[in-house]
């Protein structure tokens, strides 16, 4: 029987949802208030949270919080008067304009929304500490999802302690020097704490429903994810060796491990291979840890490339991987770096890429942000920078560029867009740059237009551009390198159930990855391995494991002209059926 993907997103929905009895939803509340009351001036900042008490309206400006009052009481069951530091100065406002500045408000802060179907608590600082406390003194037993919002509860305050994610309490963080392998054994011993009580939270989701749907997926998937997020973090802060005291055998299903074998395998030797989520990120650091697969690549999560830590756990080479070069110096790594176009609203022209790295070099360059002692501010004269490119390194067939122009068509530059050009740049395009192919769902890096279908995967190639933001299905592809993988190296275990958000996005990139070729061979002329793809696209994706859908018409389509006619109408006849 087919179920249909959007039927298992909806149930996800449902069950990702928690009520607290009869009381408004987040969408509701904020609906209410924009409303009644003001959303402040510019300068000023409105956060509404759900905590144990009620719904609470926070009134920011700049980093100082002015106000903070109840708007909805859990205990009265009914919305509360707010005080004039709340109220709508014009009070001829339109409807339209009130539903406008609603929708804005949640379309900006999504990620409230997005949790508070997780946990019953969030938007403010040590909000992880009310779940918890909530849930260890239930005084009952725990269903599924109240057990997965105790995971999610120790998750954070497990990055609390270090000073990263949403709404950390100040309080809760240690206090770490620059660097890595700085955490003491106390510290060290109240993180693993945690995240062993978060562990156990969502193996007790398992043992209760191991159908369980999470944010990312199954429930046995999150968990996956948890512990290598927790190696990974534990690599980033300390060393390879404390973060193998975690490692637990047997976390990825098969499907997940040969996907990243895919992609591991897709790079050329000493690649940087550029990640984006969960799902294509810790099951390959799984392969490296635990299979000692392809440990010469190194991985980068974009989510995570702002941290100097994470920074410099790349250069110094994973695993064992040659390190990689670096024109950044010690100043760099102190705090997160933002660099500014000053007195601009435009990015500016381009210079090369030397202006900027001789303006980092120089130290008196730095100051300390006034708006974070976390962040060092530095003046640039551009974010546009044109990086030159080795004569020998060209796409086959393609049309080579002397250099790239590296635009973020911003005035500013984050710490992540600095490093992934200090990569190119400091190690000469000696390593390939590499990308999974979920970058598309990702930041839209400055290299996006760069980029070349290589098998499933993306490489960055001097070349010059015919668009652009090209469409991925419009980029280029190095036609021999891709069809060699497709054709002798990628597998893919077709016993395996693809659920919805963690196999079937994958499932989807890796068709739409072979559909490219599959249409560059057509291009070129050349029937007979068009065919061959064809047919191997229809066995490795096969319609028993997902059902052939309308964009699989799309592959038969090719399979026609490039002279398959009965692979293409079995294809059109699964697909109606």
């Amino acid at each position: 029987m087919r179920i249909p993907f959007l039927f298992l997103f909806l149930l996800l929905s449902i069950l990702l949802t928690a009520q607290e009895g009869n009381h408004p939803d987040y969408d509701e509340v904020v609906h209410h208030y924009f409303q009644r009351y003001s959303h402040p001036d510019w300068q000023a900042g409105i956060l509404i949270s759900r905590r144990p008490q009620g719904y609470f309206v926070e009134k920011r400006i700049g980093l100082a919080t002015e106000a903070v009052e109840c708007l909805y009481d859990f205990d009265r069951q009914r919305y509360e008067g707010l005080s004039a530091a709340f109220r709508w100065k014009p009070f001829d406002r339109s409807v339209t304009d009130t539903l406008r500045a609603a929708e804005a408000f949640l379309s900006r802060n999504w990620d409230i929304g997005n949790m508070l179907k997780q946990v019953p608590y969030y938007g403010y600082p040590g909000w992880y500490k009310d779940v918890i406390s909530r849930f260890e003194n239930a005084g009952q037993p725990l269903n599924a999802w109240e057990w997965s919002a105790l995971g999610t509860a120790y998750f954070n305050y497990s990055t609390a302690l270090l000073g990263l994610g949403p709404y950390p309490n100040p309080t809760d963080s240690f206090v770490l020097p620059p660097g890595r392998g700085h955490l003491s054994e106390a510290q060290l011993k109240q993180y693993l704490d945690v995240i062993e009580k978060e562990w156990s939270a969502y193996r007790q989701v398992m043992t209760l429903d191991s159908n369980f749907v999470t944010n990312v997926g199954p429930v046995a998937t999150k968990y996956a994810n948890q512990v290598m997020y927790a190696f990974v973090t534990l690599f980033e802060f300390q060393d390879e060796a404390t973060a193998r005291q975690i490692l637990r055998p047997d976390l990825y299903d098969p499907y997940l491990l040969q996907m990243g074998r895919n992609w591991l395998n897709s790079c050329s030797p000493n690649a940087v291979l550029l990640t984006w989520g969960d799902a294509d990120t810790y099951s390959l650091y799984y392969l490296q840890a635990v299979e000692g697969l392809r440990t010469d690549v190194i991985l980068v999560n974009q989510s995570r490339g702002a941290s100097s830590r994470y920074q410099q756990m790349v250069l110094d080479g994973p695993f064992g991987a040659q390190p990689l070069r670096t024109l950044l110096p010690p100043r760099f790594f102190e705090k997160a770096v933002l660099c500014f176009v000053p007195q601009a609203d435009q990015p500016g022209e381009a210079l090369p890429a030397d202006t900027l790295f001789a303006i980092l070099a120089d130290t008196l360059n730095y100051r300390t942000s006034p708006y974070s002692p976390n962040y060092y501010e530095v003046d640039i004269p551009t974010t546009t920078f044109r990086l030159q490119a080795p004569a020998d390194l060209y796409l086959p067939g393609g049309k080579r560029a002397d250099a790239i122009t590296y635009a973020t068509n911003t005035t500013y530059l984050t710490p992540d867009r600095i490093f992934w050009l200090d990569l190119l740049k400091a190690n000469d395009w000696e390593r390939p740059l590499c990308f999974t192919p979920t970058t598309f769902s990702g930041p839209n890096p400055p290299l996006l237009p760069y980029l070349v279908w290589e098998g499933m995967i993306l490489r960055v190639y001097p070349q010059e551009l015919e668009e652009a933001r090209p469409d991925p299905m419009q980029l280029p592809v190095n036609t021999d390198r891709s069809y060699q993988l497709w054709m002798e190296t990628y597998a893919s275990d077709t016993s395996i159930t693809v659920s919805p958000l963690d196999k079937a996005p994958l499932h989807q990139l890796a068709m739409y990855a072979g559909l490219r070729l599959l249409r560059q061979l057509n291009a070129q002329g050349d029937p007979d391995r068009a065919q061959a793809l064809g047919r191997r696209l229809m066995q490795l994706l096969p319609d028993d494991q997902v059902p052939w859908d309308e964009r699989w018409r799309l592959i038969a389509q090719e399979l026609a002209t490039a002279g398959d006619e009965e692979a293409a109408d079995l294809i059109h006849r699964t697909v109606k059926e």
